[in-house]
């Protein structure tokens, strides 16, 4: 089963004193234990290490990228020009001002890849990607 993973889960995942930390912690081990086909995206990486780096500095930031990066039981989606103008599709189309523009990029993976999960702990992407007929793991 493909599952895609969104920043906000890597960023709990990588930051012991974030609220979401035990949380992510739950759902990587139900993850692995469920041998999940683990997904995510360039924009997302960039998304994490940007808002790592705000709130932890920039070593965690590194580390975590790299991680992320080296990681082969995960695959990473670039957001190039097919993708990226689906996304900027999907972000015209909603009139919702809390659905960001990488957001609307990973509605594009999924889509595109007819992923049929999703790992966010963005109550706003998971209303949205719900509607598109994706399950959402938020707990």
């Amino acid at each position: 089963m493909q599952v895609f993973i969104d920043s906000n889960f890597w960023i709990a995942l990588c930051s012991p004193n974030d609220t979401l930390h035990k949380k992510s912690r739950a759902i990587a081990r139900r993850l692995k234990h469920e041998r999940a086909d683990l997904v995510t995206s360039s924009d997302v990486i960039a998304e994490t290490v940007t808002v790592l780096s705000m709130r932890a500095g920039r070593k965690i930031a590194i580390a975590a990228g790299e991680l992320l990066v080296a990681n082969p039981m995960l695959e990473i989606v670039h957001i190039e020009e097919e993708l990226y103008l689906r996304a900027w599709d999907i972000f015209r189309a909603t009139s919702k001002k809390d659905v960001g523009f990488v957001d609307c990029s990973i509605l594009a993976v999924l889509q595109t890849m007819m992923i049929p999960t999703l790992v966010t702990f963005d109550c706003d992407l998971a209303h949205f990607a719900v509607k598109q007929h994706v399950e959402t793991v938020t707990t």
